[in-house]
């Protein structure tokens, strides 16, 4: 899901706000990847693009017997897909029997501090206006939806919006009262935009591969970096479909292996990530030969990975669009040397 990335480009923007309920509060930021429908939610969507050392408040709606922002942590590293039991809100969601375990959106958070004194609706009220001006010049100058933190109302009083993660401007730190304990300034060893990357619109500074299929990447970080996220991609499908998974990549010639308890039949999962279109990937003959072997094999793909630099030498992975070959062989047709190993033949010169 594209989202309007209206903070890019600004080292100062670097505050979120989650809204729940949750008792774990400061554990990390998670939500899950689509909502009951199937539909992508911005509001869900948003836990990708914090970054490690931003930082997120948090607005606990029963946690002192009254709505109210009650502390703050810092992202202590990168978005990782994972998955998630997540009940609906309201009263029809509760009503329900718990829902099954579907992919998820996890960043995980550290430093979890309280605030001194809360900052409940009644505080937030003898601001109202200045709140106003902030979100009307910030509209001004971004336009498309801007994800903020507050709902206004003629009708009803100023309240936290609707949703799990919201963006939370950095002007709001010197507008609401008792945020002077949240740190302030951009996020430590950010690295300016456009430096050492370009940008693939205006103000961003994600990162896409324009060329086809997936060659060879040279960074080693940058390559872990995508088969991670490719295997968890995978790992979650595999999951809701009821598989157990393990990960076997560094010990056996393919990455998955599923099994089913009382079930003699495993299948084993090939798995490749890009950044890339899915038109072509790399395979080492060990992959092409275990694909021909009597196991059942799949080959998951997730390509067009977007990533960007995490500020601490690694990347952080997003998006990307999935596919699945089931009971897949590496055919010959489709294979294409690109490298030989050449047995040197004896007697050569010495020198």
């Amino acid at each position: 899901m594209a989202l309007n990335e209206w903070w890019a480009g600004d080292p100062a923007q670097r505050y979120w706000l989650e809204i729940t309920d949750r008792p774990d509060l400061g554990e990390n930021l998670h939500a899950p990847q689509r909502d009951g429908a199937g539909t992508a939610k911005w509001t869900y969507d948003l836990v990708r693009y914090v970054e490690p050392g931003d930082v997120v408040l948090h607005w606990h709606k029963t946690l002192i017997g009254r709505p109210a922002l009650v502390g703050f942590s810092q992202a202590a590293g990168a978005v990782t897909a994972s998955t998630i039991v997540w009940r609906a809100r309201g009263t029809s969601g509760r009503a329900k029997q718990t829902p099954p375990r579907q992919p998820s959106w996890l960043t995980p958070l550290r430093g979890y501090t309280a605030l001194h004194q809360p900052v409940d609706q009644s505080v937030l009220r003898q601001v109202e206006d200045e709140l106003r001006d902030v979100f009307e010049k910030l509209s001004e100058t971004y336009p498309g939806t801007l994800y903020l933190p507050f709902a206004f109302s003629d009708k009803r009083p100023i309240r936290a919006a609707q949703g799990y993660l919201v963006k939370f401007p950095a002007e709001l730190l010197k507008v609401i009262p008792g945020l002077d304990e949240v740190p302030a300034g951009p996020r430590p060893g950010l690295r300016a935009p456009g430096d050492g990357e370009k940008p693939t619109k205006a103000g961003s500074t994600r990162t896409r591969r324009s060329a086809r299929g997936a060659g060879y990447i040279s960074d080693a970080k940058l390559r872990r970096a995508l088969e991670e996220h490719a295997v968890a991609q995978a790992t979650a499908l595999y999951q809701a479909e009821g598989w157990t998974v393990t990960d076997v990549g560094k010990t056996r010639p393919y990455d998955l292996l599923l099994t089913r308890d009382g079930d003699p039949e495993e299948r084993h999962v090939e798995v490749k990530g890009t950044t890339q279109t899915a038109t072509e990937v790399e395979l080492t003959s060990g992959e092409v030969d275990h694909s021909r072997e009597p196991a059942p094999c799949d080959l998951f793909v997730v390509s067009e990975i977007n990533y960007i630099p995490d500020g601490l030498g690694g990347y952080i992975t997003s998006d990307g669009i999935r596919h699945l070959w089931r009971d897949w062989q590496a055919a010959d047709e489709h294979l294409r040397p690109t490298r030989f190993r050449y047995t040197l033949p004896a007697g050569p010169e010495l020198l």
